[in-house]
Formats: C-alpha cells, sequence, structure tokens
C-alpha cells in the first residue's frame, strides 16, 4: 500500500541542498575569480591583456605564459622496458620479483613503482571477480537448498 501523505521533505523549489564550504576550487578558478572580481574582466579579458602586453609592451613574464598556455610541457614518458616476468605466480611473488629488479638496478625505482601498482590493480580485479563467484555460488547453494526463513518449521 502507498503512502498517501506526501514526505515532509519532498523535492521542491524550496527545499534544495544548500551549497557547503567552498573547499575544493582549483587555483585556476580562483585565480579567475579575483580577476572578475578586481577587474570585471572574463578569462577572455584577461588573455586579451596578457597577450597585448606580451606583444606591444613587450612583457617577458607575460611572454612567458602566453608561450605556456600556448604549448604545454609535454608530460615525461616512461621508457619501455623489457625484463623476465612469471605472471603465473601469486601476485605477492609477481612484486617481490619487481623489488627484487628495481633493487639490482634493471629497473628504476619509478618503472619499479608502477608496475607494482599494475599488479596491485590486477590483484583487486581478481580478487572482486573471486568474491562476486562465490557469493553467487552461495546464493544458488542456499537456493538448491530451498533455505527457509528462520522460525520455519519443517
Amino acid at each position: 500500500m502507498s503512502n498517501k501523505n506526501p514526505p515532509s521533505n519532498a523535492w521542491s523549489a524550496g527545499n534544495q541542498p544548500t551549497p557547503s564550504n567552498k573547499r575544493g576550487k582549483t587555483t585556476r578558478i580562483k585565480f579567475l575569480a579575483a580577476i572578475d572580481r578586481k577587474f570585471s574582466w572574463t578569462e577572455d579579458d584577461f588573455w586579451d591583456h596578457v597577450a597585448e602586453e606580451a606583444i606591444i609592451n613587450k612583457e617577458k613574464e607575460m611572454i612567458t605564459a602566453m608561450l605556456r598556455a600556448m604549448v604545454p610541457t609535454p608530460r615525461q614518458k616512461l621508457p619501455t622496458v623489457q625484463f623476465q616476468y612469471d605472471k603465473t605466480k601469486p601476485y605477492h611473488e609477481q612484486i617481490e620479483q619487481i623489488i627484487d629488479l628495481t633493487s639490482t638496478g634493471d629497473l628504476s625505482p619509478d618503472e619499479g613503482s608502477e608496475i607494482i601498482n599494475q599488479i596491485k590493480s590486477a590483484a583487486s580485479v581478481y580478487e572482486q571477480s573471486e568474491l562476486v563467484k562465490r557469493i553467487e555460488q552461495l546464493e544458488a547453494d542456499a537456493v538448491a537448498r530451498k533455505v527457509k526463513p528462520a522460525g520455519e518449521d519443517e
């Protein structure tokens, strides 16, 4: 039977979530908000000013800012590495193998850390899939045995 009375906390125009604190804003958003408050500039107005200072007034800092914005610094990419790796071993032994390769200098610490993180992710996915299989098996067993609720007599 459904409830005919509307809930006291029904979603309406007057019952909207209020924003909590203002934390979590990126530095870029804070910077643009400050520019808006001080000069009533949009982001485009800001970049127009930077371009003007860089090109017309030859301000070195503004030229640097424009170049950084136009040509971002490329992300460092780790080199391809080749090593013997036995993926049939248990995950903890695979990680020990990577630690050994890192300690002997066959892998850099960054490479070793990245590979260990990949192994940990694979282990987590495997563990979750195993748990799902076990739960499904338990549910199937319960249905097969036709488990009765507690308190019922046979």
